[in-house]
């Protein structure tokens, strides 16, 4: 490819860090005659001087260009670590169009994430998702586990030297593929439905905390009795354990 990375264009860069007087003495160190003539110092030398510096110089001007130009190409931008990397221009098409599915993919989940538990930000859902993400790629394409307890859970926390390195990230097909796959489907909707039901835990819990709360959920589990009794007896069941365990504790 030819894509330049630079803010100013190179004859731009020249004028401000090569300008005339520069080239000027590149020139006194460079060019044999007009070393010559300012070591003889014979009589005229100045005016022979002056009139080989007017005839090189749109040629030091072009070499100046080219010079700076250099240090804008895609591969010395990726030498240097500007770029991750260089696609070749056959290969563009192909590359962004995945690239595009990819990012596409990403936001889609992102966006799951986000509307299961909406105390996650953007940052966390991204360090989640990536957190995924990479252990299915760590083990083939299998997602072991999802590990929902947040962006700093264990997994995350176990992947932390994988995730300053984006070469399993950046292969966006073996990404996409595992997207696709039963196995990342069951990773994806497995995590946010526990998000879904932690975030569900927090606000149970967070409105038992006052009294008025207290008698909405009593009414809302006496009401279930006439919609679904087996979510009633399942909510009964696990307050009835949590009674239990708090008298033990007592």
């Amino acid at each position: 490819g030819g894509a330049r990375g630079g803010v100013l264009e190179a004859e731009g860069m020249v004028e401000i860090k090569f300008r005339t007087p520069d080239l000027l003495a590149a020139m006194a160190r460079t060019d044999p005659t007009v070393r010559r003539l300012k070591a003889e110092a014979t009589p005229g030398w100045e005016a022979a001087v002056k009139a080989r510096e007017e005839v090189l110089l749109p040629v030091y001007r072009q070499v100046a260009v080219a010079f700076a130009a250099m240090h804008d190409t895609p591969a010395r931008m990726a030498a240097v670590g500007v770029l991750k990397g260089v696609v070749p221009w056959v290969a563009s098409r192909a590359f962004f169009a995945t690239r595009l599915r990819r990012r596409l993919l990403d936001e889609d989940i992102i966006a799951r994430i986000r509307a299961a538990d909406t105390l996650v930000a953007r940052p966390a859902a991204e360090q989640l998702l990536r957190s995924w993400q990479l252990v299915a790629l760590c083990n083939g394409g299998r997602s072991e586990s999802t590990d929902t307890d947040g962006p700093k859970g264990p997994a995350a926390v176990q992947l932390a030297a994988w995730s300053n390195d984006d070469k399993l990230l950046g292969d966006d097909k073996a990404v996409l593929a595992w997207a696709a796959s039963k196995e990342g489907r069951s990773a994806v909707d497995g995590g946010i439905a526990d998000l879904r039901a932690a975030a569900a835990r927090r606000l149970v819990g967070a409105t038992l905390e006052h009294p008025g709360g207290r008698e909405g959920v009593v009414a809302a589990i006496a009401a279930l009795g006439a919609t679904d009794e087996d979510l009633r007896q399942q909510l009964l069941q696990a307050l009835h354990g949590r009674c239990l365990k708090r008298e033990d504790a007592l």
